[in-house]
């Protein structure tokens, strides 16, 4: 399978001493792959690829899915012990009571309507 044309999504630095990941869009004959290649800088060469790992379309939104599952996890043993959980209120008062009316008094004047041309 040749791939016919490459673009570079983006790039990270990594972090590790002069190392970056680029994430490259491969569109070819047997379907679009992305690939992680991680690569470093030297002094005399510049950029040199080390490693590319080939991940076909499919595999994104595992590996966006894992990510983050990792970030959370990382996230949640930061969290100092009895520390107090974050709460979210739903929206309440008159504008949802507002856009609520509103929402039935449109459907009713439909309702009306059909019932008229019946």
């Amino acid at each position: 399978m040749g791939m016919q044309k490459s673009e570079i999504i983006g790039c990270l630095e990594a972090g590790v001493g002069d190392t970056r990941v680029e994430v490259v869009l491969c569109e070819g004959d047997g379907g679009d792959v992305v690939t992680l290649q991680l690569s470093t800088w030297h002094e005399t060469l510049g950029w040199q690829r080390q490693k590319t790992i080939p991940l076909p379309a499919d595999k994104i939104g595992q590996l966006q899915r894992l990510l983050s599952h990792a970030r959370n996890h990382i996230e949640d043993r930061n969290i100092p012990a009895g520390a107090l959980a974050q709460v979210i209120e739903f929206a309440r008062g008159s504008r949802s009571q507002t856009a609520l009316s509103a929402s039935q008094s449109a459907t009713q004047a439909d309702d009306r309507v059909k019932s008229a041309i019946n």
